[in-house]
């Protein structure tokens, strides 16, 4: 059952705040400071992308310590490889909406802009829980393996 909610709950928290960010989409308005709210969620992108490939880039280094065969026994390396690429893709299309979003005329709303909203309040909202249960689980093994 942990599996379960663990695999989907980023999932299910992301598409409960679009849908609460569509309830909200008829008073979205961007501004030019939304400019700004863009740069910074595409350098935090670019940062948890750094951060979650060099993470992986040590485990992976390190696949022949006795923590790593015993997760591998377990089938628990398996999953936490897929996390931490599920992680990256996802921030990755983050920094790229984010980048978009740079690009969008403030002066006019329209139904397109709306949409784009809504799809970079998703993957903000995923990434960002992606990343969590990445820690969340790297973590967990942290504290019960043994060298």
């Amino acid at each position: 059952m942990r599996g379960r909610i663990e695999k989907w709950y980023p999932i299910v928290i992301a598409s409960i705040g679009t849908i609460l960010g569509y309830s909200l989409a008829n008073n979205i308005k961007l501004s030019s400071s939304s400019q700004n709210i863009f740069s910074a969620a595409t350098n935090l992108s670019a940062i948890a992308i750094g951060f979650l490939g060099a993470a992986m880039a040590i485990l992976l280094s390190i696949g022949n310590s006795k923590s790593v065969k015993a997760l591998k026994q377990t089938g628990a390396y398996v999953r936490l490889i897929n996390y931490f690429d599920s992680a990256i893709k996802t921030s990755f299309c983050l920094a790229v909406l984010s980048f978009l979003g740079l690009l969008i005329d403030t002066a006019t709303v329209n139904v397109l802009q709306k949409i784009f909203i809504l799809a970079w309040i998703f993957y903000l909202i995923l990434s960002g829980a992606m990343v969590y249960r990445v820690i969340d689980v790297f973590s967990d093994i942290l504290r019960t393996t043994k060298d």
